[in-house]
């Protein structure tokens, strides 16, 4: 047990090589997700096919090596070195949506993206932190606090601040080495992140042993390569099960229809309405000439704002469906009635309360050939600042602009009975970023969904690595479930997934497509599906303990040391 009195760790002078240490742990960590150059399709296309899955296992061991003999808070706050640029390399598309589409100044769009790395290193920082105490004071191995402390992290970033936001997880760096992503159907991503930290901290306890600060560590050694090899092998049985099954399932065609309709158009969606509407007319005419019984729109691809209510598209001015089914994505709108209705409200500028609020809930439309909706998809987790204002900061907006638009989240997360030639197919749609976090397409697959639907609109990222860092969740979340996936985005990428994780038919960035795939309608349960995040769980409690302990530990330490400044005057 940690003892509170232990003599506390001294602070190590920080030295240049520490911070070239830091500054290289965060070039790893960016590159050891999909990354490409702003601007450069080719660099974009190319970025799927990059083993970067390899700085995974080891784009941690510069800094925790910088920080090895350094007290937890220094520790902590030593990390600014490596996750701040880190995050900001990773995320540096966020500046194409701020200042390009959102109007911000370059240079505040700089500061933005600035804030939000340091959130991201408050994150990353606190595991590094609480990996060095659980060393110092509760005796941990390095091979077992970082593993434990990154795994916990990673679930707490999950759910933390406005929803929680885990992009950038170091698990999905093995989206496409097959092998190890298959991990994901016994622990979710959560399990990978374990094996990934164990690999960092026993590279970390090796290069000590090298220069002789500890003997060799030779039962972490074995385990780590016991734990590799027992992954690729459970890797490849998982993926020989998974394709026998595939292989003698019931298969649906479908059509994802990536309309390539520029921001800046769809910003201004109803005065290129029937410019739009045209556009995806012709590429549904030529998904279901080759055979597409489903037909897939891309996040609020379709321009019209429909009632809640709304139980046709008929006479909406809408294309035909031309004999497919389709899941359309588009806005559902209604109003709340107005909170005063008195003669104040017919003057030209009525006061606050004459108009109703506003209210939109971003969805998915399930139609029938004959137009006739069969049900919806309403987006549960929405994006914060994009698709609505954190409190307090909404019932500010909404006292200064009555009447203002906002979205609200969907109450439920059940699959919906797509038709199809076969009969009735269930299908779970994940709209935009809700793909980023597993449990909502485990709650999908759990529920009875065969086949997993993923529309968005990622044109507010221009030509960047935005794309490919998006589609490598849903390789992420079909390899957890054993679900096929159909990603639609209104640029691209637009995919097919196969139950295993394998990326079929990717389109390229900025292009009209229809890609047409059969893919497999699977049922056989995942022991992810049962048993959900109990790996993430499982590690956030110790990580939770250790960053309590410490903290208790340091306000102690400030509240002694006034006391000795107060005795000493």
């Amino acid at each position: 047990m940690p003892d509170a009195d232990l003599v506390e760790t001294p602070r190590v002078t920080v030295r240049w090589h520490h911070r070239a240490l830091g500054l290289l742990a965060a070039v790893l960590y960016a590159l050891s997700h999909p990354f490409a150059w702003p601007g450069s399709v080719e660099d974009v296309t190319a970025s799927l096919a990059r083993p970067a899955w390899l700085l995974g296992f080891v784009c941690l061991v510069p800094l925790l090596w910088a920080v090895r003999r350094m007290p937890a808070r220094q520790a902590y706050l030593f990390s600014a070195w490596a996750f701040v640029p880190g995050v900001f390399m990773l995320l540096h598309w966020l500046t194409i949506a701020m200042h390009v589409f959102g109007g911000i100044p370059k240079v505040f769009s700089g500061l933005l993206l600035v804030l939000l790395s340091i959130v991201g290193w408050n994150y990353m920082g606190a595991a590094v932190g609480v990996a060095r105490w659980l060393e110092d004071r509760a005796r941990w191995p390095a091979w077992a606090a970082v593993p434990v402390c990154w795994t916990g992290m990673e679930m707490c970033r999950a759910y933390i601040y406005f929803g929680g936001f885990p992009w950038g997880n170091i698990g999905t760096t093995q989206w496409n080495n097959l092998y190890v992503a298959q991990l994901g159907a016994l622990g979710g991503v959560y399990l990978i992140i374990v094996l990934c930290g164990l690999v960092n901290g026993v590279l970390l306890e090796v290069l000590r042993s090298f220069l002789g600060e500890r003997p060799f560590p030779s039962l972490p050694v074995t385990g780590a390569v016991l734990a590799l090899a027992a992954s690729y092998a459970y890797g490849a049985l998982h993926i020989s099960a998974v394709d026998d099954a595939q292989a003698h399932a019931p298969r649906v065609r479908v059509g994802m229809l990536q309309g390539n309709v520029e921001q800046g158009i769809k910003n201004k969606t109803m005065q290129f309405r029937e410019q739009i509407l045209a556009k995806y007319e012709a590429l549904q005419r030529d998904a279901v000439a080759r055979g597409a019984e489903v037909v897939i729109w891309p996040e609020g691809a379709l321009p019209a704002h429909l009632p809640r209510d709304a139980d046709s598209l008929r006479g909406r001015g809408l294309p035909d469906l031309q004999g497919a089914a389709g899941i359309i994505g588009t806005d559902i709108i209604w109003q709340d009635p107005p909170a005063r209705t008195g003669p104040e409200c017919r003057q030209p500028k009525p006061p606050a309360g004459c108009r109703g609020t506003r209210w939109m809930h971003n969805s998915a439309l399930v139609v029938d050939p004959a137009q006739g909706i069969r049900g919806r998809f309403d987006k549960t987790h929405l994006v914060p600042f994009g698709e609505y204002v954190p409190w307090p900061l909404g019932l500010v907006a909404r006292a200064i602009v009555p009447g203002i638009a906002a979205f609200v989240p969907g109450q439920t997360i059940t699959p919906v009975d797509v038709p199809t030639r076969e009969g009735p197919r269930s299908m779970g749609a994940l709209i935009c970023y809700e793909g980023i976090f597993p449990q909502y397409a485990r709650r999908y697959a759990a529920r009875g969904a065969q086949l997993l639907v993923n529309i968005t609109n990622d044109a507010w990222y221009g030509i960047s690595a935005a794309a490919p860092q998006h589609l490598a969740f849903y390789a992420m979340r079909a390899a957890e479930n054993a679900r096929a996936v159909a990603r639609v985005a209104n640029t691209g990428i637009t995919a097919g997934i196969d139950p295993v994780g394998r990326v079929l038919a990717p389109s390229t960035l900025y292009t009209d497509a229809a890609v047409v795939l059969d893919l497999p309608l699977m049922e056989t349960p995942t022991l992810y599906q049962l048993t959900g995040d109990v790996v993430g769980w499982g590690c956030a409690a110790p990580f939770l303990w250790g960053l309590g302990r410490g903290l208790r530990e340091w306000y102690q330490g400030v509240k002694r040391r006034r006391l000795e400044k107060r005795a000493g005057r």
